[in-house]
Formats: C-alpha cells, structure tokens, sequence
C-alpha cells in the first residue's frame, strides 16, 4: 500500500512530479493546431492537443502529473490593478475549451487545479514547494516558459522546462541543462490561427 500526499497516493520511493501549465499550453495549442470540433459543434482542436501531449508524458514514464488552468482568467489580482490581464478579447472558441480540458485530463487520472480565485502560476508554485518537501520525490518539472515560475528553481530539485523546437531540456540554477524525459510535445502537426 502506498502511502498519501496530500491527495496523491505514493508508490515508488523516487518519483519525478511533473506540473503543467494547463492555461499556457491550451493557449499554444489552440494557436498552432487546426480547429476541431465535437459531434456538438464544441471547438475541442486545443483540447485534443493538450491530452495528446499528456498522453505522450505519461508514455515516455510519467507518472505523478498535476495540471493547473485558469478555469477564470480573472483573479483578485484585478481587484488590485485595474490594468491586470483580463479574458477580454480572448477568443470565445479558446475559453470555452477550459472545462472541456479540465473534465477530459480528470477522466484520464490527471490531477487538475481549475483555479478560480487564484491564478494557475499560484497553484503550480504551491505544488512544487510542497512536493519538493516530500522525500519521496525525486525531481518537481514545473512544465512552462512561464519566467515567474523561474523564481520556484531550486538546483537539481526544482526545474522548469518549457517546450523547445530542439531535444527538451530543464533549467535548472546553477547553469545546468538537465534532459527532460517527458516533454510537452511543441512539435505537433498543425497551421496557426489567423
């Protein structure tokens, strides 16, 4: 039997935790893949690319991910700075395909943050400091290009690692470049978006 962390349930002693970007790469891909739709109508392209990404992690060896999204991309951030990014002019096709996203990723055992309140980046530096307190975790991989994520670094033991044209890599400090074992796939066939 394993043991819990916090609604992770452990079964190796080693394991690499893996962080996603779920707001991040549904905006990627809803830019650089064809739109798609289901048998109602949904536009699902971005959806689609974002689990067939994961799908890919989870092939390559994954096995601890966790996807945060920003299921509003209104934060109390606003209430701060009235100049604080908003949903405003952002595509109808790409917000709608937030809760798609968060139900199909749930239903394949993804763990899923829909932030509300707070903002993605919230829920992705919470978790890796948590993790990275665990002894049984080897290695967190905050998953994004996000710079202010690059505050979470530490050494070999918390690493970001964004999608790359080339073989994938981590930052780490330090100056180190760690290979990254289970990419986000940023090479998949599509056109962008007019």
């Amino acid at each position: 039997m394993g043991q819990q962390a916090g609604n992770i349930t452990v079964y190796s002693e080693h394991m690499d935790v893996h962080l996603i970007d779920g707001t991040y790469e549904l905006f990627r891909h809803f830019y650089a893949v064809p739109a798609a739709q289901d048998v109602n109508g949904r536009e699902i392209g971005a959806v689609r690319a974002v689990l067939r990404s994961v799908l890919s992690m989870i092939e390559h060896g994954a096995t601890h991910i966790g996807v945060a999204t920003d299921h509003v991309v209104e934060s109390f951030r606003n209430d701060l700075y009235p100049g604080y990014k908003t949903s405003e002019g952002v595509a109808r096709e790409l917000l709608s395909q937030f809760p798609v996203l968060e139900e199909a990723l749930e239903a394949m055992g993804v763990v899923v943050w829909p932030m509300v309140e707070y903002e993605a980046d919230d829920a992705l530096a919470s978790a890796a400091a948590k993790a990275a307190r665990d002894d049984n975790v080897r290695q967190v991989i905050i998953c994004t290009p996000d710079k202010d994520l690059g505050q979470c670094v530490r050494g070999t033991r918390i690493v970001q690692s964004g999608p790359t044209a080339g073989p994938p890599a981590r930052r780490s400090r330090g100056g180190g470049k760690v290979r990254c074992e289970a990419p986000i796939d940023s090479r998949l066939p599509g056109r962008a978006r007019g």
